[in-house]
């Protein structure tokens, strides 16, 4: 299955007038190039009463909301700002290990130490869809995240990286409401070169990449190359410990 096909004679454009950055609100639509990196703290916020830790989180494309997965199992919806009250939604069993934004932002979704990933309509209490469990995955989810600008569902259990096409349908029938419309089919399973555990994995959504990077519990981060379902490079002991989070720089370069 070629997922990428380079394109060899794309003509450069002329460049344009420079644009400035506008804002909006209090968010800027571009970060301004001659501002250095944030290093001071604005805003230290407790999610709950208890002390409880804060598993993963992830800004919207549009860096106006952040998603955070709790270990008591929830997953907290902010403003970017972190003012007022987060929108809180249950049902996983166990701690939430991810949670990821769709391109569109229409859909995001959360995976689970429980073996389960849900997909989420934004603004809706209910996922549009659930799929997993003990029967599915051997292993806990280490990774979950939409891929190829929404096209495929990523997930990494023990050292599989699985690849699903899916279609989801957040319409419901009142009297079979627990039928869920939505389908999720498996395209793809790639395993790691070593066969060690997935510890985290790292894919770019926001253009057509094939390129997805995968840690594992040998230490090793390794590339994988989804247009031919091979592991292109390895680079092993890369920490001291095995990485629990890895990510890719979003920028596409066109020349």
């Amino acid at each position: 299955m070629t997922m990428f096909s380079p394109k060899t004679n794309v003509q450069k454009k002329t460049p344009g007038p420079t644009k400035t950055n506008k804002k909006i609100g209090c968010l800027f639509s571009d970060y301004p190039g001659d501002t250095a990196a944030p290093s001071v703290p604005h805003t230290n916020l407790s999610t709950v009463k208890t002390p409880t830790p804060v598993c993963c989180f992830q800004y919207s494309g549009d860096g106006k909301q952040i998603l955070c997965g709790l270990g008591d199992r929830s997953v907290l919806l902010y403003k970017s700002s972190l003012t007022g009250s987060p929108a809180v939604y249950t049902g996983h069993d166990k701690p939430v290990s991810s949670v990821d934004w769709s391109h569109s932002r229409q859909w995001w979704l959360s995976a689970s130490e429980d073996r389960t990933l849900r997909i989420w309509p934004t603004g809706s209490p209910e996922p549009a869809v659930t799929m997993g469990g003990d029967e599915k995955f051997s292993k806990p989810i280490r990774g979950a995240q939409f891929y190829y600008l929404d096209k495929f569902l990523l997930l990494a259990s023990g050292p599989s990286l699985h690849l699903y096409l899916y279609h989801l349908d957040n319409t419901r029938d009142d009297i079979k409401r627990y039928r869920q419309r939505s389908t999720i089919k498996l395209t793809r399973c790639l395993e790691t070169k070593s066969g060690t555990d997935i510890t985290a994995v790292s894919a770019i959504n926001d253009f057509y990449s094939y390129i997805v990077l995968v840690c594992g519990a040998d230490r090793s981060i390794q590339v994988l190359d989804m247009n031919t379902g091979t592991v292109a490079s390895q680079l092993p002991d890369a920490h001291s410990r095995a990485v629990h989070h890895i990510t890719q720089n979003k920028t596409l370069i066109t020349d």
